[in-house]
Order: C-alpha cells, then sequence, then structure tokens
C-alpha cells in the first residue's frame, strides 16, 4: 500500500513538471511573438537606406571642381572641411557633404523625422544643413579625382532646405519636417521617382578656410558600435 501510494505521488509530481514545461515554452512563445509584432510595428513607421550605393559623401577640392564620391563601408560619412592626401599625391583642401537616398514608396503622408547618428566631432565645424536635392540615381563611387560638378551643384541649382542641426558626438541628429512640405517636394522633385534624396552640408561651406572642422557620420554600411545605428526616415503619426 505504501510502494502504491509513492508510486501516486512520484506521478503526480512528474505530471505538475510536464505542465509547468509546457507552460514556460507557451509563455516564452508568447513574448517572442509580441516582440516581434512590436518591432513589426517599429519597422513598419521607418524607412531605412536598402542599398549601399544610396548613402556616401561627395568630396571636392576647394579650389577646382573636382573630386571624388566616396561609399566605402569602412568608412563613415564625412560632411564638412579637411586636409587630406588620401584621394590625391598631394594634400588637399577638400569640401564634403553627405548624399542619403531613401525610398519614397513607404511614405504614407505624415510628417516624417530624418535621424542620423553622428560619430565624431572633429574641431568647430559650422551647424549641419539638410537639403532635398534633385535624385541623381544610384549613387557611382569615384576614388580618383575627376569632374564632380552635376552632383555637386545640386545643392545649389535643384536644393530645398528643410532644417539643421548641430550635432553631437555619438548622439542622433534629429529634423522633422510637415507633412505639407514633405508632399510639395515630392510633387515638385519627385513624382515620377522612387527616391527622394537628401544632401547634406555645412553652413557657408564654400566660404571658408577653416579646414579639419567636420562631422562623421554613420551610414548603411558603416555603424561602429550596432546595426541600428544606419540613418532613417521617421513617420510620425
Amino acid at each position: 500500500m505504501v510502494f502504491i501510494r509513492f508510486r501516486i505521488g512520484e506521478m503526480m509530481v512528474s505530471k505538475k513538471i510536464f505542465l509547468l514545461t509546457i507552460s514556460l515554452i507557451v509563455f516564452i512563445l508568447f513574448l517572442s511573438g509580441c516582440e516581434e509584432k512590436s518591432n513589426n510595428i517599429v519597422n513598419k513607421n521607418k524607412i531605412f537606406i536598402i542599398d549601399n550605393h544610396d548613402d556616401g559623401f561627395v568630396a571636392r577640392d576647394n579650389a577646382l571642381m573636382t573630386g571624388v564620391i566616396i561609399l566605402e563601408n569602412n568608412q563613415p560619412m564625412r560632411v564638412g572641411l579637411y586636409s587630406s592626401s588620401e584621394y590625391s599625391s598631394t594634400q588637399l583642401n577638400l569640401i564634403c557633404r553627405g548624399i542619403l537616398r531613401f525610398d519614397k514608396s513607404k511614405w504614407d503622408n505624415s510628417d516624417i523625422t530624418f535621424f542620423i547618428k553622428c560619430t565624431k566631432v572633429q574641431g568647430i565645424p559650422n551647424r549641419l544643413e539638410a537639403y532635398f536635392i534633385d535624385d541623381p540615381g544610384s549613387i557611382q563611387e569615384v576614388t580618383q579625382a575627376q569632374d564632380i560638378l552635376s552632383v555637386w551643384s545640386l545643392t545649389d541649382s535643384s536644393a530645398r532646405f528643410f532644417g539643421e542641426a548641430v550635432p553631437v558626438e555619438n548622439e542622433w541628429v534629429q529634423i522633422t519636417v510637415q507633412a505639407d512640405v514633405v508632399n510639395t517636394i515630392i510633387d515638385q522633385k519627385y513624382s515620377k521617382n522612387e527616391y527622394m534624396t537628401i544632401m547634406l552640408k555645412l553652413f557657408m561651406d564654400d566660404f571658408t578656410d577653416n579646414y579639419d572642422n567636420y562631422y562623421e557620420f554613420a551610414t548603411i554600411d558603416y555603424t561602429p558600435s550596432d546595426e541600428s545605428d544606419q540613418p532613417y526616415i521617421q513617420l510620425v503619426d
């Protein structure tokens, strides 16, 4: 009789363990589903850069309209002024502007906030300005100095200023644009295109000789701390 009671008790304990295990598994799966759903909601409201030919920076010699376009995945976007011999046998004074292309098909007629992560502040650069420009198409890397007027001049010939900021190292820059402004810009510039293009530059970057004053930003391929550091547009409900 004692033996039978022991077996029944053992079976009851085993059943409890089994039920607890099943409950734990269901709970974990539930949490995973909630997390996935939450992430999907967050990502649904964000437009990320998809292709590594959709962001980089253009750098031109201060004295000439020759320069390079850099999309290297081991180098951040540089915006501002600096002296370098990276792209020439001689030291050049370079002015740099960032380019970012976003697929506008996900835009839902809402306000947008543009986000980009500043990874470095060198010297004391002027404030950062952001412009919508005519879409140059997929950005092709140019590693040898050549005429880059067709890309560079887009900020002069087709720009629509939409905001400014003073970036802080290791912090996000964010600039919000109202829906009616975005709609006007899309009607004017992007009605026949799939992308909206942003160019970043320093205030008065063509009228200064204060070199080694620039910002560096994370791109789709250059995210030194985390993949989530890549630039994006947030759709504001």
